[in-house]
């Protein structure tokens, strides 16, 4: 499937940065996500002979510390030209808890593919307390329905929402990013 232009974003500012980091041994991995609103949050590894924090997990907590709330989009890159890679299971973890219905952006043989975290640890298991937003994605020409409240039902496949009650801390989603942009 090909990739939006936003996604193409997340994992370009990812692989920007991991050139950037040049022959640091303590900084060799980026990581790039979006939240709702579009903005991209960047951060590196703290490499580290106690097993010192991955990227994603570091811009976890950039995005954390600029009041995003769910994420989209993650993505990771290697230093020295190595591109796009795969989280760790760790990592995989941890965003299956804190962003179950983000996409995670996987290097393939037909170039970069966007995989819901859920798919990367099949029989996973799903930590009871975490305070997880979720996310609900739908073709755009559908988002005026959506907000008026003439579309009020869908059909979902292979994804594990379990409907509730709207809160009113929920968010509004809108398509905004563009590459660059803040």
């Amino acid at each position: 499937m090909k990739l939006f232009e936003s996604e193409r974003c997340v994992i370009e500012a990812a692989e920007r940065l991991a050139a950037a980091l040049g022959h640091d041994p303590d900084h060799t991995v980026a990581a790039a996500a979006m939240d709702t609103a579009g903005r991209i949050h960047r951060a590196v590894n703290v490499h580290h002979f106690t097993g010192g924090p991955c990227a994603e997990l570091v811009v976890l907590g950039v995005a954390a510390t600029a009041g995003a709330g769910p994420l989209t989009t993650i993505a990771a890159a290697g230093d020295g030209g190595r591109g796009l890679i795969p989280p760790c299971g760790r990592c995989r973890q941890v965003l299956l808890d804190l962003h179950p219905d983000v996409l995670v952006a996987v290097p393939t043989d037909e170039g970069p593919a966007l995989r819901p975290v859920r798919t990367l640890l099949s029989d996973a298991y799903v930590f009871p307390d975490a305070h997880s937003q979720r996310l609900v994605r739908f073709n755009k020409r559908y988002y005026e329905d959506v907000r008026t409240g003439r579309k009020t039902s869908t059909v979902r496949y292979g994804e594990a929402i379990a409907l509730a009650p709207r809160s009113s801390s929920s968010r509004t989603i809108r398509p905004t990013a563009r590459c660059g942009a803040p």
